[in-house]
């Protein structure tokens, strides 16, 4: 039998912190959220898989947006084929998106009158 060498390799809370450079608190929060999934070995220790450094990795760059983590629950969703999930995901990231632009906007604004302050005194 052939064996995925995914599903062989496993992380233990401390290792997956140091891989994704987030907390074992917040791991353990997004766990509890929902968000996160691990396995329990014999001595009932979460170990995680390289799914779920994957899964990490873009809940850090979703919440480094600005996105809430009921957002990022309906994004992650999409990944589990979920269509009604998948709508409110598009959703998400359409609103996310056009709060990122506006922010842009208002941050380019504030940089340009810094400038002419700046260029003033």
């Amino acid at each position: 039998m052939a064996y995925d060498r995914d599903e062989l390799v496993t992380y233990s809370v401390v290792a997956l912190s140091r891989i994704t450079t987030l907390s074992p608190r917040a791991i353990r929060l997004y766990e509890d959220r929902g968000l996160l999934f691990a396995k329990r070995d014999r001595l009932n220790k979460r170990r995680f898989d390289r799914q779920s450094v994957r899964r990490l990795e873009l809940i850090k760059l979703l919440r480094t947006a600005g996105m809430s983590l009921r957002d990022i629950r309906a994004i992650l969703a999409l990944q589990e084929g979920s269509v009604q999930r998948a709508q409110v995901a598009r959703a998400a990231l359409s609103a996310l998106r056009e709060d990122l632009t506006n922010r842009v906007a208002a941050l380019e604004a504030a940089e340009h009158q810094l400038i002419k302050a700046v260029s003033a005194a």
